[in-house]
């Protein structure tokens, strides 16, 4: 009997089987389109802004930590000189200002 029924009311069986299209009304109005607009917000926002920031701001340290490797040779005299350099600076400046 119940092969007969969907036979005889074919689409009134298909609605009811698929709860009336329920499923697939609520993944066209509200999955998909989330979907779409996450994946635009992580191309558009995290890959380039994001990401090149972070990317940036690493190369930017890392040059920096080049340049301040130079510097540090471990050798006391190095370090003393650039006290003293660093010093003079620092008092020129203060007598430049007055």
């Amino acid at each position: 009997l119940p092969e007969k029924l969907s036979e005889k009311f074919k689409s009134l069986y298909t609605l009811l089987y698929r709860k009336y299209y329920v499923d697939e009304i609520y993944d066209f109005i509200f999955v998909k389109p989330t979907l779409k607009g996450s994946e635009g917000l992580w191309k558009g926002v995290d890959l380039s802004t994001i990401d090149g920031l972070a990317h940036k701001s690493a190369k930017t340290v890392n040059a920096g930590g080049g340049i301040l490797a130079r510097i540090q040779t471990g050798l006391v005299k190095d370090y003393g000189f650039l006290f003293l350099l660093g010093t003079i600076i620092i008092l020129g400046y203060w007598l430049w200002k007055l």
